[in-house]
Parts: C-alpha cells; structure tokens; sequence
C-alpha cells in the first residue's frame, strides 16, 4: 500500500493533507477553503478595500432603497446581511453582492400597486419579494443547473457586459451632474438626461466635486497605485460637503437622518394574494439574478485563474437574498459596479465583505 493511502474499512483512500479542509464540507462552505489559505500579507489589501467598498456601497444603497420607495436605511440592511451571507458560501474570492438598477424597477413596479399603508409594508413587500428568487436560485444551483449558462454565445456574453456598464455610466451621470432621471428605458434615460442638461437642471456645485473626486479616483491610479483613491474621494467629498456646509448654500443632495441600531431578524408575512402577486416578478429577478451572477463570476474567474462554480453561485445568491430577507432588506444580485470597486482597490479574499459589512453595522448605531 502507498504510503498516503491507507485502509479503511476495507477500502483504499488517499489521506488527507495535515490542515486539509474536506472536499465536502469545503464544497458547501466555501469559505473555510480561503480562510485555510489566507495569507497575512492579503489582510492590509482586503481592510482597505472593504473599508472603501462601505464607502461606496452606504450612499449607494440609501438611494436605491428610496429609488424603490422604501426607507433610506433598508438599503444598509440589505448589503450588510447579504455580504455577511456571500462570505460564508460563496465560492468567488471577489465577487460582490448587492443591489441592482434592473431589479429595483421590479421591485418599484410589483410593490407599488401592492402598497396600502406606507413604508412599513413597503418594507415587508420588498423582503418578501427577496424571499421568493431565494428560492428559485438555490434550486438552481442545488439541481446543478448553473450549466444553462453556458448555452449563452460569447457575444451575447460581451454584449451583456457592456451593456452593464453602459447602465452604470448612465445611472452615475445624473448624480455626477447633480440632478436626478426617473425614466426606466435606458433611451429615456439618455433623454432626460441631455433634457435636464439643457435646461440648466446641473447642480455645478455637484459637478464639481464630482469631477474633482473622479479626478483624484484616476490620478491615484495613475501615479499612486497602491493608495485607494476611492476611499479617498470619498472622504474629501464627505468632508467638503461639511466644512462648506454645501447641502444649504449650493444645493448638494445629502441622505439626511436615519434610525440608528440595527434590524432584528423577521420573516416578512404577507396575504396569499400577496404572495401570488409577487411570484410571477420572483421569477423575473431569480432570472436576472442568474445571469448576473453567472456572467460576472466567470469574467472575474478568468481574472483570477480560478474556475467558476456557477452551480455554488446560485446556491449562494439564494443564501444572500434570505438573509436579505430577514433583515427588512430587499432583492440582491451580483453587483458589477461593486465588484469592479473591490478588484480596483485590491481585494484579494471574500474578508472585503466582511470588512465591509463590519464598518456599516459600526456606522448604523451611531448615525445622527
């Protein structure tokens, strides 16, 4: 018998490695199999790059929680329980979850006609709406289905990944000129856009601590790469919009009081017609979820030399959306424009989100 075999029962099997992680229990937790290997030297990148992933998924999130009409703070609940979530079972070293354009105009579409008495219910709408795709997308993965990805050309591929990032070049825009676009289209959009521009709706104020901050994002790339220029931007701009007091005397939109604390757990209820209601747009967002999750994992997989575990992707963006779920937040998918951050400022393990998570449930209790 070789010496790293041995006996059991009869039957020959290799044994394991000293401090190996077991093929099974690694399979369903993927996380222990990057805490087993994690380096020290990765532990400055990945506190940096989750301390600037918060500072960009806080404001972010508050606007998509009130882009779908609900209360600014569900856009923190949301994130934190499903980075927390993805981190334990997700199989991807980078990849980010959170919320999405296209699904908050589901949610906004379906809730809306369903909500009688205010935020309350809009909030219990929301987190049964994250409930429902949960469901579809850990079955996905379960019955091993991620393959169906696979059937995409590689042009639909690219197409679908430029399309992405034309959505969030035109989602970043109006905010960067100062003024909002409620359109859905993305032709709309473009419209209101260049109308707004025309009739003088730019907010130069705004502009110009957008453009500064983006000008401080590239310059860091360029002639500082190992400083987080994002971080940084975002501290100035915090601290300018402060110092000058620019929310009264030019204008600049601030997020404004939030609750402090943070949610406790609770399963969202709702009527059987509810329910019903909420099934058929489930499906549509299990649908866009899937193909987020499956595009981005497999371009940052390539990345990375790391293949990707479509089916374990799936199993784990259903994990995400319960705990979403469960603490009053809303839909979550794979996020590219998050994601894209994390990889910018050198994340190198799923311990980003976990960072991240750390300094928005540190930031909640103390919230003026």
């Amino acid at each position: 018998m070789a010496a790293d075999e041995k006996s059991v029962t009869g039957r020959t099997l290799p044994s394991a490695r000293p401090g190996a992680v077991p093929n099974r229990l690694a399979c369903w937790i993927p996380s222990l199999a990057w805490v087993k290997a994690y380096r020290l030297g990765w532990l400055p990148h990945d506190v940096v790059a989750g301390v600037t992933l918060s500072a960009v998924l806080v404001p972010a999130g508050m606007a998509y929680a009130e882009a779908a009409g609900m209360p600014a703070v569900s856009g923190l609940y949301a994130p934190l329980a499903a980075l927390l979530a993805y981190a334990l079972s997700g199989p991807s070293r980078i990849l980010v979850p959170g919320q999405d354009s296209a699904l908050v105009a589901l949610i906004v579409a379906t809730v809306t006609p369903l909500v009688h008495d205010g935020g309350a219910h809009t909030a219990m709408l929301a987190a049964a709406l994250a409930l429902l795709p949960s469901a579809i997308c850990a079955g996905v993965g379960l019955l091993k289905l991620g393959f169906v990805a696979d059937l995409l050309s590689t042009a639909i591929r690219h197409g679908y990944l430029n399309g992405i990032m034309l959505t969030i070049v035109l989602s970043q825009l109006p905010e960067l000129l100062g003024f909002s676009v409620h359109s859905e289209t993305f032709v709309q959009q473009v419209r209101e856009l260049v109308g707004g521009v025309l009739a003088g709706r730019t907010n130069v104020a705004a502009m110009t601590i957008g453009v500064l901050s983006l000008a401080m994002i590239l310059g860091c790339r360029r002639w500082a790469s190992k400083a987080p220029g994002v971080l940084i931007a975002v501290a100035a701009a915090t601290l300018a919009t402060a110092l000058l007091n620019l929310a009264s005397s030019a204008g600049v939109a601030v997020v404004g009081t939030l609750p402090r604390g943070l949610s406790t757990p609770q399963v969202p209820l709702s009527s059987l017609h509810e329910w019903t209601v909420l099934s058929a747009t489930a499906a549509a967002i299990a649908l866009v979820s899937f193909t987020d999750v499956s595009m981005l994992s497999q371009t940052y997989g390539l990345r990375s030399g790391v293949p990707a575990d479509r089916n374990q992707e799936c199993v784990a963006l259903g994990i995400a959306n319960i705990a979403a779920a469960l603490f009053q937040g809303f839909p979550v998918s794979a996020s590219g424009s998050r994601t894209a951050v994390a990889e910018a400022a050198g994340a190198k393990t799923q311990g980003t989100g976990l960072v991240a998570a750390l300094v928005v449930a540190t930031l909640l209790p103390f919230l003026p």
